[in-house]
């Protein structure tokens, strides 16, 4: 029978999710942390007294940023075909990606802001590829049925 448009994986990602916090064992807790004040000469003057030198700049590390293209196999029946240069599905596409992806079993493990874009406007792909391991997309086979490519474009590892 042939796939529906949009259906994706549904065995669960083979790495662990981001988002998921390591269990920490009952029973076990931290040591006090010690009470002393740090010394004077390790506090930043123009940040105040509770920030120190010790802390990392807020930029170490540009976020990664990612971009959807079309392949040459792109039309009007696959996911190719629905997406501008910007990597936003049209109104048509979305709404049938949009029920694909609240059928997920991990739509609710995403973030909130993620999952209130998902269900209220055209999705941008771009803005969703972070979780497409989550929500069972796999590159290989998206690019060979939906003719779409996710590419890393900034960030740690990035080309841009």
């Amino acid at each position: 029978r042939p796939q529906a448009p949009f259906e994706f994986d549904k065995a669960p990602p083979t790495e662990p999710s981001p988002l998921v916090a390591p269990r920490i064992k009952e029973g076990h807790s931290r040591p006090p942390a010690p009470k002393s004040n740090p010394p004077a000469a390790k506090q930043s003057p123009t940040l105040g007294a509770t920030a120190t030198a010790s802390l990392p700049p807020p930029h170490a590390h540009p976020p990664v940023r990612w971009r959807v293209v079309a392949t040459a196999a792109a039309s009007y029946y696959n996911l190719g075909g629905h997406i501008d240069n910007a990597g936003t599905v049209d109104s048509l596409a979305s709404s049938h990606l949009r029920e694909a992806f609240q059928a997920h079993r991990n739509f609710n493990r995403l973030p909130q802001d993620i999952k209130t874009h998902i269900l209220t406007q055209n999705i941008s792909l771009p803005k969703i590829a972070p979780y497409r391991g989550l929500l069972g997309i796999n590159d290989k086979k998206i690019e060979q049925e939906q003719a779409i490519r996710f590419e890393r474009v900034g960030g740690p590892g990035g080309h841009g």
